[in-house]
């Protein structure tokens, strides 16, 4: 099986999720540094091997762009005999948030509990106070918690524009209570990617995750559309501007 991402091949997160995995895994992984060639890029797989592919399609609850990105791979699921698997998410910042939120490196913890629990956001104090940042969906908050509300170890550096390098690169400490604890690059990636609903085996690694499964699949996908669902009805009944609420788009579950 393949694994397509909306990410870039390089950007941290990639990386962080890459590092307790293969080489031959590796070679699995294809990332589209967005959604605008997504389907065009799976086709272009499709051609090359007759191989089923797992897509994780970034899908957060306000933004209508994903719902029609979300139609074109049904059609293009369906044309192929249901060998490509949709699997919408959130978005990675959303898992990666999950992976360290009960670590110390975050400023205030009501955004970071938002985004953890894929909650409505509008209202928080963050997105209240940082209007200029222009947020304009789910997504977009949780890239901006990254960005703005963590402590040093994770803020940019000389403005790079990206988190942290060093964290992505190298062991952490972190002060709890009186002692420094010791956060290893490896515990990241295993923390992080233990949080997807599914994930590749680990082949070579220390420690295994979640093993490879073909069946089974489509039942993932239906529990993730159903969560997308739950939180489109959850911020329709919280916005008040019809064009906000025009945006929250619900799914229907492709197999």
């Amino acid at each position: 099986m393949n694994f397509v991402f909306e990410d870039k091949k390089m950007a941290n997160l990639s990386t962080l999720f890459q590092l307790p995995y293969s080489e031959a895994r590796i070679r699995t992984f294809y990332y589209t540094a967005g959604n605008g060639e997504l389907c065009a890029v799976i086709k272009q797989m499709r051609k090359k091997e007759n191989t089923p592919i797992c897509v994780y399609l970034d899908a957060p609850p306000d933004n209508e762009k994903c719902s029609e990105v979300y139609e074109e791979l049904r059609e293009l699921t369906e044309e192929e005999e249901y060998s490509i698997i949709v699997l919408p998410i959130p978005c990675v910042e959303y898992f990666f948030i999950r992976s360290v939120q009960d670590f110390p490196v975050f400023q205030d913890s009501e955004c970071v509990q938002i985004c953890a629990n894929l909650g409505y956001y509008r209202d928080s104090k963050f997105f209240l106070e940082n209007r200029q940042l222009h947020i304009r969906t789910f997504e977009q908050y949780c890239k901006k918690v990254l960005r703005y509300n963590v402590i040093p170890c994770l803020t940019r550096l000389q403005g790079l524009g990206e988190l942290n390098e060093g964290f992505f690169k190298h062991d952490c400490l972190y002060p709890i209570g009186e002692e420094k604890n010791r956060f290893t690059l490896l515990e990241k990636a295993l923390r992080y990617i233990r949080q997807f609903p599914y994930v590749p085996s680990l082949e070579t690694s220390q420690e295994s995750a979640r093993s490879d499964m073909t069946t089974g699949l489509w039942e993932i996908h239906r529990q993730l559309v159903k969560q997308h669902n739950q939180a489109v009805q959850e911020y329709r009944k919280r916005l008040s501007d019809p064009i906000l609420i025009e945006r929250c788009i619900e799914y229907k579950a492709i197999k």
